[in-house]
């Protein structure tokens, strides 16, 4: 991948890992996240779902998983709706993570300030949306980034917020896609273009949402069709983004360089928007706004499952 410039941040994202237990593949998504060298981890939530009996012969084994994340500027997790806090809490004893509760952590990253708030499951309860009002605060040459499991919360933010990002999981992508018609069911008011996952534009309010690691361990079918599970990479760097991108892709597959859709809303600003969903080759646009800022946001969403990576890369820009 050439996303990483010396002055471009990298987020690392892992959401919905959603496993009764802890096996080989779990750790395979942490691998990714971590050969990728981010400077911050987050985690969208949903990690463990199953009974407390469960939970109390597996927790060591999630334990193990969480203690190896690792990143020069701190790993940081969110409540999911089938977690609960005291669980988070217990699987992350002794490890660099850290659960943010509609609380906000102040970083410096090479100079760069950065304001990371996590909200709570219910990101419309008075504690989150005061957290939220509190990061639309932020300084605007801040880089604000709220993390909210649900992406319903970036309808929350007024337009064109001071926030730069939002990064959500819970949607799964949909798990099941319907050729020509999208997901079917997302548990989400958000479009179901952005529940699909990837890159998108909100009212002027970038979101990065991820399709997930696992599945759905309880009522619905355990499986994927046309979407495959994600970890995300994003990159965040000062300038205009350039109207290309280069499409990172893991082990032998080889970058490929692709031109990203271009469409002219009434605002008058551009949109960019490039997504490779399935397989390098296939090229599609999602809407990702590019407002005329001075900050860039990249995203590359590695794809896994049938040992088929394709690459999810989108590109958009903040003030």
């Amino acid at each position: 991948t050439e996303m990483a410039t010396e002055e471009t941040i990298r987020i690392g994202v892992l959401a919905d890992i959603q496993t009764r237990s802890v096996g080989s593949y779990e750790h395979d998504a942490v691998d990714r996240v971590l050969d990728a060298d981010p400077d911050v981890i987050i985690i969208a939530g949903d990690v463990f779902q199953g009974g407390e009996r469960e939970f109390d012969v597996e927790v060591d084994g999630f334990a193990e998983l969480m203690s190896r994340l690792s990143a020069p500027h701190g790993v940081y997790a969110v409540e999911g709706n089938i977690d609960r806090v005291a669980w988070l809490a217990e699987m992350t004893e002794g490890t660099e993570v850290q659960v943010l509760v509609d609380d906000i952590v102040e970083l410096d990253i090479r100079g760069q300030v950065v304001r990371i708030g996590g909200s709570r499951d219910d990101w419309s309860s008075d504690e989150s949306t005061d957290m939220i009002d509190e990061l639309a605060r932020s300084d605007p040459g801040d880089l604000a980034i709220l993390v909210s499991h649900r992406p319903d919360a970036v309808m929350g933010l007024p337009a064109d917020s001071t926030v730069d990002v939002t990064i959500s999981g819970h949607t799964h992508g949909g798990q099941v896609v319907v050729p020509f018609v999208g997901p079917l069911i997302t548990f989400s008011d958000v479009p179901r273009s952005v529940a699909r996952g990837g890159l998108h534009d909100v009212s002027g309010n970038l979101i990065y949402q991820s399709t997930g690691v696992g599945l759905e361990r309880a009522g619905a079918p355990q499986v994927r069709f046309l979407n495959r599970p994600s970890i995300g990479i994003l990159g965040v760097g000062p300038g205009r983004a350039e109207h290309e991108q280069r499409a990172p892709v893991i082990a032998a597959e080889h970058a490929r360089e692709g031109r990203v859709g271009r469409r002219q809303p009434a605002d008058g600003r551009s949109v960019d928007a490039a997504s490779s969903l399935d397989h390098p080759d296939d090229l599609r646009t999602d809407g990702i706004g590019v407002p005329d800022s001075a900050r860039r946001i990249e995203c590359a969403a590695v794809r896994s499952g049938s040992r088929h990576l394709g690459p999810d890369t989108g590109i958009g820009e903040r003030a």
